[in-house]
Order: C-alpha cells, then structure tokens, then sequence
C-alpha cells in the first residue's frame, strides 16, 4: 500500500498528472483549473521532496526496504502491473469500459462487489463520499457549461482530458477513447474526471497516509528483517520512523516523546534544530542529517 497505492499511484501518478494537465492544458482562469487549484496546492514540493528523501537511490526509501539498488529498480518497474482501484483491468475490458470504470467509482465498486460476492463497507463509505464529490463538481459545471455546446466550444478542457487520460500509465492507452466520445458522454467523463481527482487527493489520501502507526513496532509491520527472524531490526525501526513523516509531515509526531505536543520537537535526534519550524525540521533529518550507512547494507 505504501508504495504502489500511496507513494506511486497517487502522487505520482494521480496528483501529479492532476497539476501537469491543468497548468500545461488550461488558462489560469478556467473554471475547471479555479476548481482544482485548491486540490493540488503544494502538490510540486510534496512530490519534489519525495523524490528527494523516497525515490532516488541511496534515500530512506532504498534504505527502509529489503533490496539491492538493483532489485529497487526492478520493483519500480513492476509497480504499475500490481495498481488496483481499476488498473487491473486492463486487458480484461474494451476501452471505453476500463475508461469509466476507472473515472466512476461506484460502477467500479459495484463490479468488485459482483466479483467478491460482498459488499464491503470500504465501498459503501467510499461511494457515499464519492456521491457527494460528484455532485458538487457535476453543479459546478452546470454552472459553467449550462449546455452541450459549451463543452464542445471548450477546446481545453478536451486537451485537459485527452492529456491527464494520456499522462495516466494505466490510462495512457485510452487516450484516443477521449477524441471519440459524443458530447453527452464528454461531459460525463469531464466531471468523473474532476470528481476523481478530488476523491484520490483527500478520501484516498487520508486512507493510504493514515497508516503510520504501523512504522512504530517493527514486530507487526517491517520493510525488512534478517533471514530467519520474525522482526525488524533497531535500526529499520528507527529509519521506519523517520520515512513516515516524509511522506505525511502530520505524522511528525512519531519523532517526539509526548505525542500530544502538536509542535513536535525533533531537537533531540538533531543538533542546532530547535530554531527551525517542524516540518522544516522533519525534512531536515530525512534529507541530510540521518546518519548513511553503506547502500550494500539492508
């Protein structure tokens, strides 16, 4: 989950695509870029520092889990085959279907329910959110775009469309679906679209971000362990520790003594730090100041 569904597929992928899309493809004054502002602010530096303290080689991501620079890079590689919330279906549906299954969760859900004989409360919580997203986004663009002719008239938001469906790697294939649709059904898929993006970016967020109590006991959950033992280790404990505020700053406190300061104080596990804000400090352990250890040490 930490890797493919949060780190990858939703920043990376979602969020990321999200900003790119908007800002290459739409005027600073279109209504669907007005919209989506306030839903990808800050989204550049997270990602840039994700990049910086997760992703590139010799960071805490590499050093957290139990493989060789060279087995890293292999299972980047594989994380787009292992994406799920619709991913997987490619291959196993037409085009136009894996596009909406992918864009409307509930018609997703609903399949899942069908396949798993059950309806999980996961999907029952997650469409109730869904329907309200969507029916604030579906006013908002009755608002905008009153009637067909004015989607049609929009040639951004088409090239918004065809470039966040093309920049998607699990949509990527499904671009031409986009310059195909009927006016009716570009409008559908323009509002699941925005819907979608505001789904990954707070309900899927808070799903996958909020697992942070596992980092702190390497008996439950551990990102590497020595051959024939049943936990981690200190210091896989420790650097679990620092890698979860990395990627969620409001787990900062983790790092602190008294979880019930908001202001977590980090100046004991780093020298001269106390004068710095606390995610400033967070940041500053992860990127520069945790103590390197040899890359062929795991």
């Amino acid at each position: 989950m930490t890797v493919v569904d949060h780190l990858y597929a939703l920043h990376m992928q979602w969020a990321n695509m999200m900003v790119i899309a908007s800002r290459e493809h739409l005027s600073a004054d279109h209504p669907v870029r007005r919209f989506l502002t306030p839903y990808y602010f800050g989204t550049i530096q997270v990602n840039a520092i994700a990049n910086h303290i997760l992703i590139s080689r010799g960071t805490l991501g590499s050093r957290n889990f139990a493989f060789t620079d060279q087995g890293l890079r292999e299972a980047w590689q594989a994380v787009p085959s292992v994406m799920v919330d619709g991913a997987e279906l490619r291959g196993k549906v037409g085009d136009a279907e894996l596009l909406r299954l992918i864009f409307n969760i509930p018609d997703y859900f609903a399949r899942r329910t069908d396949e798993l004989g059950v309806r999980l409360p996961y999907y029952e919580q997650g469409e109730a959110y869904w329907n309200v997203v969507r029916r604030m986004v579906a006013d908002y663009f009755d608002i905008w775009y009153p009637a067909l002719e004015t989607v049609c008239a929009d040639t951004e938001l088409r090239d918004w469309l065809e470039a966040l469906v093309g920049g998607l790697v699990h949509t990527a294939a499904l671009k031409h679906v986009v310059g195909e649709l009927p006016p009716v059904e570009l409008r559908d898929l323009a509002i699941d679209a925005v819907a979608r993006l505001v789904f990954e970016v707070t309900a899927h967020h808070e799903h996958y971000g909020s697992v942070g109590v596992y980092a702190q006991d390497v008996r439950f959950c551990s990102f590497a362990w020595p051959v024939g033992e049943q936990c981690g280790t200190k210091i896989t404990a420790v650097t679990q520790a620092h890698a979860w505020p990395g990627q969620h700053p409001g787990l900062a406190t983790i790092l602190t003594s008294n979880p019930c300061i908001g202001d977590a104080d980090v100046s004991n596990l780093v020298p001269n730090a106390a004068a710095a804000r606390p995610d400033a400090r967070v940041r500053r352990v992860l990127a520069h100041q945790v103590p390197n250890r040899p890359l062929g040490e795991r």
